[in-house]
């Protein structure tokens, strides 16, 4: 049932604001009954973007009562404690959660995941994240959420894929060439997932700098 009665059209800025923010967060069409809910995706203006997961098929959504809510955050580097986030079922982080990806950048990152309410959070590394990179071992470093590279899990019957990928950006972490190398690394993800998280947008979607 719509909100108030009534339906409420997911008009193109507020796309294009979501996309904005929360570029790495990609929706994938399910028709798996079981996992038809209503995802909630938390903005810090608190805009109530809702998707309907089975019907993502036109931008004018209409906004319905709220099942799971997830609240996603990204290119934090190093400043997530002046956030204020709401409450969610899941919190998801798409990357740059550091400046460097230094140790003791990723510790203090996960004495902040100790302390927020959410019952579940999935983080990804983006291109600062270099230890991440560099010593696989520093997934280990995450100990109040679930680390993804490449890999799947699930929460509360929500299939979330993650990677941290993105094509080749000067020098920084987790960056491959075009073509062949990053085309082995999407083959990876599999079919029938919710949720795909990257640290770079979808092709045609913000997808330019300044420059092109």
């Amino acid at each position: 049932k719509p909100i108030g009665g009534r339906s409420l059209p997911m008009v193109t800025d507020q796309v294009h604001k979501a996309r904005q923010i929360f570029q790495g967060i990609h929706i994938v069409q399910t028709d798996n009954p079981q996992r038809r809910s209503t995802l909630y995706f938390g903005l810090e203006d608190m805009s109530n973007i809702l998707l309907r997961k089975s019907h993502v098929r036109s931008r004018k959504i209409p906004v319905y009562d709220v099942g799971m809510r997830i609240v996603c955050v990204s290119d934090t580097h190093g400043l997530h404690r002046q956030l204020s986030l709401p409450d969610g079922d899941i919190l998801v982080c798409t990357g740059d959660f550091t400046r460097r990806g230094r140790r003791a950048e990723v510790e203090e990152f996960d004495r902040w995941l100790s302390i927020l309410p959410h019952k579940h959070k999935v983080i990804i590394a983006g291109n600062h994240d270099f230890l991440f990179e560099q010593d696989p071992a520093a997934r280990d470093l995450i100990q109040h959420g679930t680390y993804l590279q490449d890999e799947l899990c699930e929460k509360d019957g929500v299939c979330i894929y993650g990677s941290p990928w993105q094509p080749r950006f000067f020098d920084w972490a987790f960056n491959l060439d075009r073509g062949l190398p990053l085309r082995n690394i999407w083959a990876k993800i599999p079919s029938g997932i919710d949720i795909l998280l990257t640290h770079g947008p979808p092709h045609g979607i913000l997808d330019t700098t300044a420059r092109g």
